[in-house]
């Protein structure tokens, strides 16, 4: 980043400072210095509430997350994402969608942005029964999530060219740099990637790079 990106950035934070802070305090100093970041269900489910369901609007009013350790394996270190969704999705009513998710791969560079996972579904009606048969009719034999990626890929506005969601029936690859996002400049400067999920933690690793002048 350059000199203006750097003070633009700076004021931001302190702009954010009371949100931040609260953040941080989630946050273990010997994990930073060792290039740790570890994030609780906690901090995932109470702290970020806000700023997920707000972003998710109008289809999601609630959810629960949860993460448990599993036996894993070199270059595989195991553990599964639970995922609770309230949805709320016009002419289907309220739904409630489960997931169990083993994430495979996430990565946050300069070179890639993109989340990969392993995942199982389940997915029910909370409307009356014409809403139940609606929802039964849309999926087929499809997962929710595939039709979402099918809808996705439908109403491209906004979205680099490409899939930025690809999606079979136990799988699933989602490439962030084809989304819409307006993410803060230092993210530039950090690679992230996915480390382990445990009991009640995700775990990245990070490295600060530097980045020429634009």
């Amino acid at each position: 980043m350059d000199d203006k990106k750097i003070k633009e950035t700076a004021a931001e934070l302190l702009r954010n400072k009371e949100t931040i802070f609260r953040l941080l305090s989630w946050l273990r100093p010997e994990d930073i210095e060792r290039g740790t970041l570890v994030l609780p269900d906690q901090l995932i489910n109470e702290e970020l509430r806000d700023f997920i369901i707000d972003r998710a609007a109008p289809y999601l009013s609630n959810y629960q997350l949860s993460c448990t350790k599993t036996g894993g394996s070199p270059g595989n270190p195991g553990g599964l994402v639970f995922l609770d969704l309230d949805l709320q999705i016009r002419q289907l009513g309220k739904l409630r969608a489960r997931y169990m998710i083993s994430v495979s791969e996430l990565t946050f560079t300069g070179q890639s942005r993109r989340l990969a996972f392993h995942y199982r579904e389940d997915v029910r009606s909370l409307g009356n029964p014409l809403q139940a048969m609606a929802l039964k009719a849309l999926l087929g034999d499809k997962t929710l999530l595939m039709r979402a990626a099918e809808m996705t890929k439908n109403s491209q506005k906004g979205f680099s060219p490409g899939p930025a969601l690809s999606v079979g029936r136990d799988s699933a690859l989602l490439d962030l740099n084809r989304l819409p996002l307006a993410l803060p400049d230092f993210l530039d400067c950090v690679d992230l990637w996915h480390e382990e999920t445990g009991d009640g933690f995700l775990r990245f690793r990070f490295a600060f790079r530097q980045i020429a002048n634009r």
